[in-house]
């Protein structure tokens, strides 16, 4: 969900000519691309096709300007790595998870239909809350709008106490759960064959 947020942040701020929405952003991650996950990136990666195999993620974060100070850091994020005036954002393993629950902690999730954000969640096998093996990537992607309008909601509110309660779901939506708004893609958006 990372490289979506940060997609979809800056094609928004593009829109509106803002630049360098966030004072510094540390990105980290350890993991190479795999084909599997490339369904869900937004994005167009097909540049990279030839180097899909041996590509790092942190390369999908190559052209954003979205921040004064960019910083990618190749490796797992870590206790060490948390500075008290950070929000930090992302769906991390258990451990980091465990880490992050004394400070301003979003944890993004995506399950079947929904996408949610919870302030510094407890730590527990609910929270393995991802969908693999199947996801339909028209409701995730439209999913992924709505919550990164969410997301710059929060950013943007005057009060951020929400950010330093405990295990506070902040956010969950399905746009399939949303009549109003299908009823307008269904009206405007028909599929003929």
């Amino acid at each position: 969900m990372g490289i979506n947020l940060i997609h979809f942040i800056s094609l928004l701020s593009n829109e509106v000519n803002v630049k360098a929405v966030f004072k510094s952003l540390h990105i980290y991650e350890a993991d190479n691309l795999s084909f599997s996950n490339t369904f869900r990136i937004y994005k167009d990666i097909t540049q990279y096709a030839s180097e899909l195999k041996s590509m790092n993620k942190l390369s999908l974060f190559d052209e954003y300007d979205l921040a004064h100070e960019v910083k990618l850091h190749k490796r797992r994020f870590t206790r060490s790595d948390i500075i008290d005036n950070h929000i930090h954002i992302g769906a991390p393993d258990f451990t980091t998870r465990e880490a992050l629950y004394e400070s301003k902690f979003i944890f993004t999730g995506h399950q079947n239909d929904s996408i949610m954000f919870v302030s510094s969640p407890i730590v527990s096998s609910s929270l393995t809350i991802e969908s693999y093996g199947s996801i339909n990537l028209a409701t995730f992607f439209l999913n992924l709008i709505a919550s990164t309008l969410k997301l710059l909601e929060l950013f943007a509110n005057d009060d951020i106490s929400d950010l330093y309660e405990k295990n506070k779901k902040l956010y969950e939506y399905s746009i399939l759960e949303d009549t109003r708004l299908m009823d307008k893609l269904n009206e405007h958006l028909k599929i003929y064959y």
